[in-house]
């Protein structure tokens, strides 16, 4: 995931790709060999799921500060 954000640096943070960019296909192809991977689509998975889990995290975060406030406590 740093890899691949580290690549992407200065097309912001959204990391879909174009289908057919030849160099986001080469920095997916660095990073499908860097993990072991024989398929790009196993990759994509792992690429995916932790971006999925960045998602939920923040979801969480902002319905415990959503609880706190009708709860009346202090939004840390």
């Amino acid at each position: 995931m740093n890899l691949l954000e580290a690549s992407l640096n200065g097309r912001g943070s959204n990391l879909t790709y174009p289908a057919g960019d030849p160099e986001i296909f080469e920095i997916l192809m660095r990073i499908r060999e860097r993990m072991g991977h024989s398929s790009l689509a196993t990759t994509e998975r792992y690429l995916k799921y932790s971006r999925r889990g960045e998602y939920e995290q923040g979801v969480q975060v902002d319905y415990e500060g959503f609880l706190r406030e009708i709860a009346g406590m202090e939004v840390l």
